[in-house]
Formats: structure tokens, sequence, C-alpha cells
């Protein structure tokens, strides 16, 4: 099981909180909008984990789809799918309620968490929209589910491998470098004048004897 995907999401849906937007109203599934798309999502991991991936990402279907039939996925207690943000193709969708989540693999783990907050990790500014909306996606512990719109319809965006979202490479520019040479500046030789050795010619003694 890969870190981000399933496991990351589930832990987030186990902090579940209320649900649909403003007046507390259960959404349906389907892929018309955000919550519908949370609500399908979530009723396959309920109940039939068969159905599961057709509320993901079209991208990310493949992979789902080899998660789901390595692992089972089961969420139990009572959740509610609480208001949400939308943000172009994007959107954040809040649960709130009292779940637990039982992850079976070879062993079986159940983790249980709860959230009464019904903009729980909703951004309060456009501007922190990206920020919110990765920290859904990388975070354990955020109480929101991303979503994102494919062809005029919403599915959940789980991660897997990042596909959920865009990185932007920008080619490295080269910019030629070009020597530039400085003409060597010669200086003149100094031209040293030898001075002819002067001869002191001895001294002699000469000692007269009376």
């Amino acid at each position: 099981m890969r870190k981000s995907g399933f496991v990351v999401l589930l832990a987030s849906l186990a902090t579940l909180a209320s649900c649909s937007s403003g007046g507390g109203i259960g959404a349906s599934p389907g892929h018309d909008s955000p919550k519908a798309a949370t609500a399908g999502y979530l009723a396959g991991l309920a109940g039939n984990n068969a159905t599961i991936c057709s509320y993901v990402d079209p991208s990310e279907q493949s992979d789902c789809s080899t998660d789901t039939s390595q692992v089972h996925f089961k969420v139990t207690g009572s959740y509610a799918i609480a208001n949400d943000t939308v943000q172009g193709s994007q959107a954040l969708v809040v649960l709130t309620g009292n779940v637990c989540i039982i992850i079976s693999e070879t062993t079986s783990t159940t983790e249980c968490h709860q959230n009464s907050d019904p903009n729980s990790g909703l951004p309060t500014s456009t501007a922190g929209f990206a920020d919110a909306y990765q920290n859904s996606l990388n975070s354990s512990t955020s109480n929101t589910q991303a979503c994102i719109e494919v062809d005029g319809s919403w599915y959940v965006d789980l991660n897997f491998g990042n596909s959920g979202s865009t990185t932007t490479t920008t080619p490295a520019t080269t910019i030629p470098s070009t020597p530039t040479t400085t003409p060597a500046t010669t200086t003149p030789g100094t031209t040293a004048t030898t001075a002819p050795a002067t001869t002191t010619p001895p001294t002699t003694s000469t000692t007269t004897t009376p």
C-alpha cells in the first residue's frame, strides 16, 4: 500500500465530520458535484468496494483498482458531508461525524476519528485554497476530501503518485558565457644599470726610521 492515495485518504475520512453544504442535507452519489462524488466514494467504502474506483479521478482509477484488489476497506459509524469550497476544477469537501475505518490486508487495522466542525480544513481566503488542497491530499489529519472535475464530472482525488496535482517544470535557461580576454599589459622592463666597481688602491703604510 502506498502512503498516498487510500492510506492518507482513509485516515482523513476517519476524521469525518458533518455533511452537505450549509443546510446539512446529505448528498446522493453521483458526479454532478464534489459532494456527490464524495458521497459515492464513501458509499463504496461503507458497502461494495467494487464501486469505489468509479468515483476516483479517471487518471487514478488504474492505481485504485490495483489497491482495492489487494486490500479491503470498510467505513463504519455515522458521517455526513458538510460544507465545501470550489475553485475552478478543484474542490474541498468537509466530512463530519464519528467514523472508524477498517483496513484489511494480511491483518486488520482500525482507526477511529471524529469531527464536528463543518468548515474544518476549508481555506479562509481564495489565496489559501492551493495549500488547503495540498494538505487534504497529503495529510492524514485533514477533515476535507479533495475533489477534481474532469470533462464536466466530479471525482475524488486520492493523490496516487501525485497524479492529481500538476507540476510545471521550467526548463533551465542557459546563458552563453562569453569569455572576455583582457590583453596583458606589458610594462617595459627596467634596465638595471650596473655601476662600475670602484677600485680603491691599497694604502701602503710607510714607516720611516730616523
